[in-house]
């Protein structure tokens, strides 16, 4: 069987990654860490990579979106569905909206579940082994969710984590930051302002920042 190539499946699905994100895809670390800006693409990154997961061929897989409330771990969920919806219709098996649930038909014709969680809901957090799970703004969650719930869940079948969010200063997500730079193996990690996504107009950004500066 060929090897999956992540990027052909994104050139089929219309998908460039900026310059900034190119790195983060291609990462084989199984855990990554990334801080950027607002507007940089962080959801859509995040979204592809479930979509690629998903498709990869094998007998079926499993994968979870955290956050720290359902409405934003919906962010990521929502960019997945309208993808598969307008792309990837003829392996959509399942959705559940009120379950918040998405199966998928893989390369293989096995089965890949998408499911969002709330953090503020620990013990749903519980029970199931995991292929992938992106954490969502996962500076604002507490070390507890990602030590004790979330990673306890990819140990079975060895499943890599994403970690998405704004910089909140200092905390246990700047902890595995620093791991990623270049401090354990198992770990990379990337930041960049949001200017670094050229689809943004810069002068609309400086204009922002100017704006906001002015009534502090």
């Amino acid at each position: 069987m060929k090897t999956f190539d992540k990027f052909a499946l994104f050139r089929d699905l219309g998908y460039t990654p900026h310059p900034g994100q190119v790195p983060v895809h291609r990462s084989q670390a199984s855990r990554r860490v990334l801080a950027c800006g607002v507007r940089w693409g962080k959801t859509r990154l995040a979204a592809m990579e479930a979509i690629a997961a998903a498709i990869e061929p094998r007998n079926e897989s499993r994968g979870w979106i955290v956050a720290p409330t359902y409405d934003l771990g919906q962010k990521v969920f929502r960019e997945i569905v309208e993808i598969a919806g307008a792309q990837l219709r003829h392996r959509v098996r399942e959705l559940k909206e009120s379950e918040r649930t998405l199966t998928l038909l893989n390369l293989s014709g096995g089965r890949s579940e998408i499911r969002v969680k709330s953090a503020d809901n620990p013990t749903s957090l519980l029970g199931e082994a995991l292929d992938w799970v992106v954490i969502d703004e996962a500076a604002q969650l507490k070390a507890s969710i990602w030590q004790s719930y979330v990673s306890q869940r990819l140990l079975d079948r060895r499943g890599w984590a994403l970690m998405i969010s704004t910089p909140r200063g200092r905390g246990w997500l700047y902890d595995l930051y620093r791991r990623g730079q270049g401090h354990d193996p198992d770990f990379e990690s990337w930041n960049g302002p949001s200017a670094q996504n050229p689809n943004l107009d810069p002068d609309l950004i400086e204009a922002e920042r100017a704006r906001l500066t002015s009534r502090n």
